[in-house]
């Protein structure tokens, strides 16, 4: 009898202690007030506890799984946090972050990593997230809600990218959190229709216009033609960019990424500013509108600057003072004391550099570069991009004729402009195309 009781009781305390194992074995949460490191990576756990449970996003067609509506998971996730160097320098200063999504889970920074750290992002890296798993979304939210609070993120200056489903995922993130700016897609467009109560969900249809749209994509990639699905879809006065590379389906070059990263800042800090749009089709809710703030374009007033002061030549330093004085009207940064005090000595270098040589040569190149970039908003302006065959365009004669003004141009300024600032670019796109179309 004694035995029987001795069993019955060690059995109630083994199933007791299975079932509070696993709340006694769960890491905590990392404090709110860990020391951060310039120029580190470290670990974040977090919880997700918003009350986004009516998120309606893709279903993989293929394997009908990566539906977060499904999923129950709301503890225990993780992302790799960056802290960029100076972070700890001024505790006024914000900064920009990017949201990075990998296939595999585990993203990292990889080839994006130089251009990130030399600019100062925060970075965050999603543990998680990765195909046939419906914890994406949840991981992206978690992340995201931590990381707003722990770190100083200017506001509206919210970026994303991520590789094939990554990719898809992260089309996702300004329709579930304001204050996003651009992404920029690699190997992959965006999120799969989904097929809900509500009906078809197309992302690309009802994209916010203020966020400005690259996609990278390699020459024998598999999702080549959900490139031409971003030029053809997105709602007209959307902004995009699209660079095709030698290559498959894969992480683009540092170079390919550095220029999506040119263009994105030229739309998002020296265009003038897009009227933000609140996106309502995945949150009932709706995400809110944040467009780029002050600290923004304070940031990246300070990113030009330092550009500046490396420039390689005296008129790509003139062109970076030109554009800080637009970065600073488009911020409103006049009334910024730093700012203020710096403004009188820009227009003095530039007044300088306008007399210089090199400058004034320069100047007239570009006037042959802009009759050059009028012919590709041409091909732009004719070509939907929706007619594809085997990840070939089919172009029409006259499309056909148009790349042939554009490369016959392209070429005789390279003749005419060897070594111009303009020339390196000029033939990067060349090539870009000729890759994609011929």
């Amino acid at each position: 009898m004694n035995a029987e009781k001795y069993i019955l009781g060690t059995s109630k305390f083994i199933i007791v202690a299975a079932c509070l194992l696993p709340l006694l074995l769960k890491a905590e949460n990392t404090p709110a007030n860990l020391e951060l490191k310039d120029d580190s990576i470290v670990r974040i756990e977090c919880d997700y506890t918003g009350k986004d449970d009516n998120i309606e996003v893709f279903k993989n067609p293929k394997t009908n799984s990566e539906t977060p509506a499904d999923n129950t998971k709301k503890t225990g996730f993780h992302y790799d946090l960056y802290i960029p160097e100076g972070y700890n320098t001024d505790p006024k200063a914000s900064y920009p972050c990017m949201f990075i999504a990998s296939p595999g889970g585990n993203a990292n920074m990889g080839k994006m990593a130089k251009r990130l750290k030399q600019d100062r992002w925060v970075v965050v890296m999603l543990v998680e997230s990765k195909n046939d798993d419906n914890t994406w979304a949840v991981n992206f939210l978690a992340a995201h809600d931590d990381v707003v609070k722990r770190m100083r993120i200017a506001g509206g200056a919210k970026f994303a990218t991520g590789l094939s489903g990554g990719s898809r995922c992260c089309s996702t993130y300004p329709l579930l959190r304001s204050g996003f700016s651009g992404i920029v897609c690699q190997s992959a467009g965006f999120a799969y229709k989904n097929t809900s109560s509500a009906g078809i969900i197309d992302f690309y249809a009802k994209y916010p216009r203020q966020v400005a749209v690259a996609g990278t994509f390699g020459s024998k990639d598999f999702n080549l033609m959900e490139s031409y699905t971003i030029w053809t879809i997105l709602p007209a006065g959307s902004r995009k960019w699209i660079e095709i590379f030698e290559g498959g389906h894969e992480w683009c070059s540092a170079d390919t990424f550095g220029r999506a990263m040119d263009w994105m800042e030229e739309r998002v800090f020296v265009d003038k500013p897009v009227k933000p749009e609140s996106s309502n089709f995945l949150l009932k809710g709706g995400t809110g509108v944040e467009p780029p703030g002050k600290n923004a374009y304070l940031w990246y007033f300070e990113v030009v600057k330092r550009r500046a002061a490396s420039a390689d030549s005296k008129y790509e330093k003139y062109l970076l003072l030109l554009r800080r004085n637009t970065v600073a009207a488009n911020g409103g940064l006049a009334a910024v004391p730093s700012v203020k005090t710096e403004m009188a000595s820009i227009s003095t270098d530039i007044s300088q550099l306008k007399t210089d040589l090199e400058v004034q040569k320069e100047a007239l190149a570009k006037v042959d570069y802009d009759a050059i970039q009028k012919i590709y908003a041409s091909i732009d302006d004719e070509m939907p991009r929706g007619q594809h065959e085997f990840n070939k365009r089919i172009l029409s004669s006259k499309e056909k004729k148009l790349f042939d003004d554009y490369y016959k141009a392209c070429d005789k300024f390279l003749a005419k402009y060897p070594n111009s600032f303009y020339s390196k670019g000029l033939s990067s796109r060349k090539t870009a195309l000729n890759i994609e179309f011929k």
